[in-house]
Order: structure tokens, then C-alpha cells, then sequence
């Protein structure tokens, strides 16, 4: 594994543990305080949504990651604040089921916007997620 792909999954370890609880969150802020490490991974995401509204798995793509969050690229928005869990990968282990925050949203242009996120706590309503992948399609169960 290389020395970025070893940071990458150092911070998604991290990751694990801010959304058990075991590590504080990152503060809330516009600019991460950690290192950015490359991430492109297309990822299977979960938003919390207004209540009363069932919420749906929506695929992103990552582009980077550091100890505290990590950037997100979609061609759907999420407001800041809006809470949700999102599922990353690392070679040789299961996946790992993050909670995160939104930070920041802009649109980029594209039919694209960039979401930056802090990794937090598992949202409440979230707390049951399973992904499960069967024949290569991942899907959101509760």
C-alpha cells in the first residue's frame, strides 16, 4: 500500500472512532485543519432528510480525505448542517459506515456541487443502516 493509500485509511480509522463516540468530532469550520489526502472513490451515501421523508441512498464521489472529513463530490446539494452516514472502502477489510456532517456546500459548475463534510457521530435515525452488497449492487437497508 502506498504512503498515501496508509493515510487515507489511517483516516478513515479515525473515522470508525469518531462515529462510535470513542474520539470528539472535529470542530465545525469552512477550512479542515488536517492534511488532505487523494480519495477518489465513488461512494454510497445516506442523508438525513426532513421529517416525515424517507431517506434514500445516493451515490458520490470522494476526492479527498483527512483525519477530520472529507470532500465530496455530487450533482445533488446537501445543506449545511444536514447529517448522514457514508460508507468507505479500504483494500483487504469490510467497509467501513462513517457518520458525517456538511460543512460547506457550492456548486462547482458541471451539474456538480461540492460538499465538504466532518466526520461526526452516527446520526440517531440512522443508527440501524446496513449496507449490503449482493452481486456487485450495494443497497440501504434499516
Amino acid at each position: 500500500m502506498s504512503a498515501t493509500s496508509e493515510a487515507a485509511a489511517d483516516c478513515i480509522r479515525s473515522a470508525e472512532k469518531i462515529s462510535r463516540g470513542e474520539v470528539a468530532s472535529p470542530e465545525r469550520s469552512e477550512k479542515r485543519a488536517h492534511q488532505r489526502y487523494p480519495f477518489s472513490q465513488e461512494l454510497h451515501t445516506v442523508w438525513v432528510g426532513v421529517p416525515g421523508v424517507s431517506h434514500k441512498m445516493v451515490a458520490m464521489r470522494s476526492t479527498d480525505i483527512s483525519m477530520g472529513g472529507l470532500s465530496l463530490m455530487a450533482k445533488w446539494m446537501a445543506y449545511v448542517g444536514q447529517r448522514g452516514v457514508v460508507r468507505l472502502c479500504i483494500p483487504g477489510r469490510e467497509p467501513a459506515v462513517v457518520g458525517v456532517e456538511a460543512v460547506h456546500c457550492h456548486y462547482a459548475g458541471e451539474m456538480q456541487y461540492v460538499i465538504g463534510c466532518r466526520f461526526d457521530e452516527m446520526p440517531e435515525q440512522l443508527k440501524n443502516l446496513r449496507f449490503v452488497e449482493r452481486n456487485g449492487e450495494v443497497r440501504a437497508d434499516w
